[in-house]
């Protein structure tokens, strides 16, 4: 089984999603403002 961890650090105008392992190697990080649909369009 793979370990993972999602983090969101919410802002006034822009959130950062930041997924690491385990180890906290970042796997993937993201940027996007904070809007329902740049949300939505994360989740797809």
């Amino acid at each position: 089984m793979i370990t993972i961890y999602i983090a969101v650090d919410i802002g006034k105008r822009n959130c950062v999603v930041c997924i690491t392992d385990k180890d906290g190697s970042i796997l993937e990080e993201t940027k996007y403002e904070n809007t329902l649909q740049e949300a939505c369009l994360l989740l797809i």
